[in-house]
């Protein structure tokens, strides 16, 4: 019943513009107070969750996902894609799943993969006549697969509070994310062509605003740039960025490190191939990513201990077994305990 309450708490802190940490640690005081737990376990459950090794691949793979995303091997990614689907209808728009699977198994991170298709997807497309607010739409339902195609950063996560196999979710995971896929591109197939608006094709504000011989868009000439280099240089481009997936996953799943090395070797692998092959990333602008992880995973740093200690609270009550006992006494079928979880 406390912890009923406590949850209730913690929501209507949420909903009411507290910040997340603060909500379960006004819950977690709201326990204790309540005499079901005591606020000097605190401090120690707080560290115990920053010390583990595992937590340390988070901010490895979203510094990853920046250098992914800086030094080219995106691009190359969305363009390989694109040639794939070329000629499917609805292919353009179906590059979007299908990249952000190619993504999600570099650097495990949504926001990394919404923000790498928005930014060198959407722009081309809408030219092209595909209605803006779609492809968002499909870029935010998409970008989640990073979640489930290896390595995700939420396996981590339940990794280091659930002492389960990082290496384990990470296989269980891989035909449910491709199964998630496939259904977008079939449901892309069949409802793409309500916004799809060829008659528009070329006549965005960007392209209207920017039609004249003398002031042509520096998308466009940087576009043409791009379209001149050779075969063999596509092709280096084009084996580097399946390398990379190919060592990270192929490391992991072989024993040969752990989901933090892989994530190491992610950031080593995209800071060397942008200086050097890809030639996209200076050391002034690698200096700028390792400062926007720091952002990145500072809130997280914040988050994970408070919720945390509320979690600890409910193990040491005993109310997961509680939760457990409360699902066989409504049903023992295995996909109704399933559904009761997704539920919950």
């Amino acid at each position: 019943m406390i912890f009923g309450i406590a949850a209730v708490l913690i929501l209507l802190m949420i909903f009411s513009g507290v910040a997340v940490p603060l909500a379960f640690l006004g819950g977690s005081f709201f326990v204790a107070y309540m005499g079901l737990g005591s606020t000097g376990t605190f401090a120690t459950n707080a560290f115990y969750i920053l010390n583990s090794i595992s937590m340390l691949a988070i901010p490895l793979f979203i510094v990853g996902g920046s250098l992914i995303e800086r030094s080219g091997i995106a691009n190359v990614l969305i363009r390989v894609a694109d040639k794939m689907l070329h000629n499917v209808k609805g292919g353009l728009t179906a590059t979007i799943p299908v990249v952000s699977c190619f993504f999600g198994a570099l650097c495990g991170s949504a926001l990394a993969t919404a923000n790498t298709l928005s930014t060198a997807m959407v722009p081309e497309l809408e030219k092209k006549g595909y209605d803006k607010a779609y492809l968002a739409a499909l870029i935010a339902a998409s970008s989640p697969f990073g979640f489930m195609i290896p390595p995700n950063v939420n396996a981590i996560i339940f990794a280091s509070v659930s002492s389960a196999s990082v290496g384990a979710l990470f296989m269980a995971t891989i035909v449910p994310g491709l199964i998630w896929a496939g259904l977008y591109l079939i449901i892309n197939r069949i409802i793409y062509i309500k916004y799809y608006h060829p008659e528009y094709a070329g006549k965005t504000v960007a392209s209207v605003s920017a039609c004249t011989e003398d002031n042509e868009p520096k998308e466009e000439s940087e576009k043409n740039a791009r379209e001149t280099i050779s075969r063999n240089r596509f092709f280096l481009e084009l084996v580097v960025a399946v390398l990379m997936p190919i060592i990270v996953l192929g490391g992991i799943y072989g024993g040969i490190f752990t989901a933090t090395e892989a994530g190491a070797i992610t950031c080593l692998y995209g800071a060397i191939m942008g200086v050097v092959v890809y030639k996209k990333l200076s050391l002034v602008q690698l200096m700028g990513v390792f400062s926007k992880g720091v952002k990145d995973v500072s809130a997280l740093v914040i988050m994970f201990p408070m919720t945390l200690i509320f979690s600890r609270l409910m193990t040491l009550n005993h109310i997961p077994e509680l939760v457990a006992e409360l699902m066989l006494g409504i049903t023992n079928n295995c996909i109704g305990l399933i559904l009761l979880i997704d539920l919950l």
